[in-house]
């Protein structure tokens, strides 16, 4: 692993057919909750990280990557998959192998999260680590199953694993040479039978089994993926507002005195406050350790209730289309264990 992790992968090729009318009109990374595409909010995320080369792959509606590499004065480069409608994510990824020369972070096009997600994955002690948070009960869940330190698989089955249950798959993952060079050989060995391979719960799931693949632990991680209509709902009217608030309160509390710096951080949640001592040079007292352990954080659960809850009928996209917006309804608890990373 290199000193400093400079590129970062987007994988932005898929259809979003299960946006329907709005996923026809564009790609999901083009999607505006605030003032801009959440393509545009995860590249600030990576550029305000460190990360200097940014690789789109493209297919859907490339050309709205296109229109967007030209405003970013060459970090950005695009790779086209061709075969978008019959591949799958692994695909993708294979097709920008000739230029990955280096460890890279990998990510997901059509996902919302706080910035804390990259800080955290970047720092954390291995080359290879995918990031997990605690349970979203979105109902497409990738769970992660775990041995000690490792991952030994990935599915969307959560009857599958016998054994503990770490987290959710966010999307975001720290891939090392090694760990890639092992990802393309799975990959190419099962492209003789489908292209249809994820990179996720085929590769990444299969490769643990014989490559050290860590994972990397946010429990109060807030973060959303747009698959559905009702995903984009709450996306909008939860998530959202809930990443922008705590990111303006950590900005605030930046320009106080170091003293009033820690008085304003012991009254957030422990999500917030963690967010908040990343960007200020407070070391937290006993008494905040106890404030913020004791406190709950918003959970990224679109089925969590709330107390009161905002209805929305419709939700206009940058497109100008509306769609009808559906509540989740399920279930689900994580086992319980321990959840240390290292």
């Amino acid at each position: 692993m290199t000193d400093k992790l400079r590129v970062a992968v987007i994988l932005a090729a898929g259809m979003g057919e299960r946006l329907k009318a709005v996923g026809k009109t564009i790609p999901k990374g083009f999607l505006c909750l605030g003032k801009r595409s959440i393509i545009e909010e995860s590249i600030d995320n990576l550029l305000l990280a460190g990360i200097e080369q940014i690789i789109i792959v493209t297919g859907h509606h490339f050309e709205y990557y296109e229109r967007l590499k030209d405003s970013y004065n060459g970090i950005i480069e695009t790779v086209h998959n061709p075969l978008f409608a019959q591949s799958g994510s692994m695909y993708s990824l294979y097709l920008a192998k000739d230029l990955l020369r280096e460890e890279f972070l990998l990510l997901e096009s059509d996902i919302v999260y706080e910035a804390r997600a990259i800080s955290k994955l970047l720092q954390f002690p291995t080359d290879n680590a995918v990031l997990l948070s605690g349970p979203t009960y979105s109902g497409d869940e990738v769970y992660v199953s775990t041995k000690g330190k490792k991952i030994v698989g990935m599915s969307k089955d959560p009857d599958k694993f016998n054994g503990y249950r770490a987290g959710e798959l966010v999307g975001i993952t720290k891939v090392s040479r090694r760990l890639f060079k092992e990802m393309i050989i799975e990959a190419e060995a099962q492209f003789g039978r489908t292209l249809q391979v994820a990179y996720e719960t085929d590769c990444l799931s299969t490769v643990s089994a014989r490559f050290p693949l860590y994972h990397c632990l946010i429990p109060d991680l807030i973060w959303s993926e747009i698959d559905t209509p009702s995903d984009l709902r709450h996306t909008q009217d939860t998530i959202y507002p809930t990443i922008n608030k705590q990111a303006q309160v950590a900005a605030e509390v930046k320009n106080l005195p170091p003293g009033q710096q820690l008085a304003r951080i012991s009254h957030q949640s422990s999500a917030a406050a963690d967010e908040m001592l990343a960007v200020t040079d407070c070391t937290p007292s006993s008494r905040f350790d106890d404030v913020v352990s004791t406190t709950t954080a918003p959970t990224s659960s679109p089925r969590s209730p709330s107390p009161s809850p905002r209805h929305l009928d419709t939700l206009a996209t940058n497109a100008g289309e509306k769609i009808g917006l559906v509540p989740h309804d399920s279930d689900y608890t994580f086992e319980s264990g321990n959840g240390n990373n290292l």
